[in-house]
């Protein structure tokens, strides 16, 4: 399925088109209400993640405190479309993006085992970089000695967390204001 609505910069329909399904060959029209009111409502942060998931939900627990919008892929519909271009139509709707790094992964390099994010999260994470800009992704890690993060990621927001994700609760808030996603 191809997706397209277009969505403007400061967040307004500029066309509406019919959605075409293309898997079963059949076309499905999402409604402009559906469309219109998911663009105006608050503001939206997609939650990128791996496995864990009470993290994730303790972030979005928080954004929703925030008055924020969480996107969090899983829980979109789907509509017969493939996973990237879910991906794509649920991340074109976000303002900002926060990816939680947890240390799923182990990997074995000369000998050595250490831990790393999975790979959808470091793809997902370039991806909003190149999108939003650095300054509208943010980096939440819990703390980790076995955790090896990519040098290329310096220079993004990133905030370290021992336990919970509560724990950066002022920080986000002081990031998501900086960068005019919380008033």
């Amino acid at each position: 399925m191809s997706f397209q609505i277009g969505i403007g910069k400061i967040g307004k329909i500029t066309e509406e088109k019919n959605i075409y399904n293309t898997s079963v060959g059949s076309a499905e029209k999402i409604s402009a209400a559906r469309a219109i009111e998911s663009v105006q409502d608050a503001r939206k942060v997609f939650i990128i993640h791996g496995h864990n998931e009470a993290k994730w939900r303790e972030l979005s627990s928080m954004l929703h405190k925030l008055k924020l919008e969480p996107i969090e892929l899983s829980e979109q519909i789907m509509n017969g479309s493939t996973i990237i271009e879910k991906f794509e139509y649920y991340a074109n709707l976000c303002d900002f993006a926060i990816a939680v790094f947890t240390y799923d992964d182990v990997v074995y390099k000369d000998g050595e085992e250490y831990l790393q994010v999975r790979p959808n999260v470091i793809f997902e994470l370039g991806w909003f970089y190149a999108k939003l800009g650095r300054e509208k992704v943010m980096i939440i890690e819990q703390k980790n000695d076995k955790g090896n993060i990519f040098s290329d990621l310096a220079g993004i927001y990133r905030y370290i967390f021992s336990e919970k994700v509560s724990e950066l609760y002022g920080e986000i808030m002081d990031t998501l204001k900086k960068e005019d996603v919380l008033s």
